[in-house]
């Protein structure tokens, strides 16, 4: 079509008698300066000063309507400093695949993918490789030393427990950055015996995506801020040394990295267009009985994040989905006392809080569990509607050649 107009238009030109032929050119010109390049440019002035202006000259009108959206306008001022380090602390899919290749090794050699835990990974590799290389000590959260110090805003937030496998919760990432519902075929991979292969399988899989980042506690808080100094054992039994980075340790205040997540949550939701929570459910959905986890589940819920769960696989949803019906956040647990102290302290009215988070997961309309199994339901209709119509197209083939 475009191809024929401008055989017309230059077909008409070349037979305009030469003094009307300049305004018909000049006449062109303008309308397809118009229509090319005055237009959208007009449209997009316009469309990039209205917010402005709502926001100068009718404040009310510009706060109601990012109420309703669960955007805060003023995320962005006068945002705490440690709140936008954290945010900027984003690991990409292939830092991430990177590190996992150091394991097995030098770094945590005793690492088994069907048995390390994510506390075991934080402990035994990810302190000891974010510690500073200086006879002063010190140490930095491993995405800022991945990065080399690059601010990287992350497209999605990982809520995860650490008594996960590692393996489990990488697997979760991986999937999720594929756009997938389950894990399973990428855990088949990092667990692979031979773990170059399998691993190097995967990268290139997820080479598309290989630069998506994602802001995963484990490695985007600084350890050795808080915990790094404490004697304990991993799941395997070994005996995990003292780090002695020396580095002063901020359990509260604004120092501390592990108390600013509500926040970081907002300045996320205006500075990372699109920026969405991934739930790294693990096989025993032990993560619900987490007292971090699920504040961060309600508080993305409270400020309109998208959300997606990450789960090993059909099979362990429909296990698990009816212990869900009893949760009491009174119940729940964290590793420091002190943490599932002061996220209580935050809850007014417990039963409450209960009841929306049971409507988080369980309602019938706008639950993530019920969400999910309708869309992994409807999948696995529209495979067996598709295996059906090939069934019957092969049989009335053969039929109709007599076979």
């Amino acid at each position: 079509y475009s191809i024929g107009c401008a055989v017309y238009l230059s077909a008409f030109l070349a037979n305009l008698h030469p003094r009307d032929e300049w305004k018909w050119v000049l006449t062109c010109s303008a309308s397809l300066l118009r229509l090319l390049l005055f237009s959208p440019l007009l449209l997009a002035v316009v469309v990039a000063a209205y917010p402005e202006v709502l926001r100068r000259f009718c404040p009310d009108i510009a706060q109601q309507t990012a109420n309703r959206l669960g955007i805060n306008l003023g995320a962005l001022d006068n945002v705490h400093p440690k709140v936008k380090e954290l945010a900027h602390r984003g690991i990409s899919i292939e830092q991430l695949l990177d590190f996992y290749t150091k394991l097995n090794s030098d770094v945590m050699p005793h690492f088994d993918p069907l048995k390390s835990t994510t506390a075991d990974v934080v402990y035994q590799a990810i302190i000891p490789l974010s510690r500073y290389h200086d006879p002063a000590g010190g140490g930095g959260a491993y995405a800022t030393l991945a990065s080399e110090g690059e601010p990287r805003l992350p497209a999605r937030m990982v809520t995860h427990n650490w008594g996960n496998l590692f393996a489990h919760l990488l697997a979760a990432v991986f999937a999720d950055s594929l756009g997938k519902m389950t894990y399973a075929e990428e855990l088949r991979h990092l667990s692979d015996p031979d773990r170059n292969s399998g691993v190097e399988g995967l990268r290139r899989r997820l080479a598309p995506c290989a630069k998506k980042t994602y802001w995963i506690c484990a490695f985007s808080v600084n350890q050795h801020a808080g915990i790094c100094d404490k004697d304990r054992h991993d799941s395997h039994g070994v005996a995990v040394p003292r780090c002695t980075c020396g580095l002063e340790k901020h359990w509260s205040g604004d120092s501390c990295e592990m108390n600013k997540f509500d926040e970081m949550m907002a300045y996320l939701k205006v500075a990372s267009p699109g920026f969405g929570q991934v739930v790294a459910v693990d096989r025993n959905f032990a993560l619900f009985s987490r007292i971090w986890c699920i504040a961060e589940l309600l508080e993305a819920r409270k400020s309109q994040l998208p959300q997606s769960l990450q789960v090993l696989s059909r099979e362990v949803v429909e296990r698990h989905k009816h212990d869900l019906e009893d949760l009491d956040v009174r119940e729940a647990r964290a590793s420091v006392d002190a943490d599932r102290v002061l996220v209580l302290s935050k809850i007014q009215d417990p039963d409450q809080f209960n009841q929306e988070l049971r409507d988080l997961l369980l309602n019938p309309d706008f639950g993530l569990i019920v969400a999910w199994m309708s869309i992994a339901n409807f999948g696995t209709e529209f495979s067996r509607y598709c295996m059906e119509e090939v069934l019957h197209i092969t049989i009335d083939s053969f039929v109709s050649q007599g076979v």
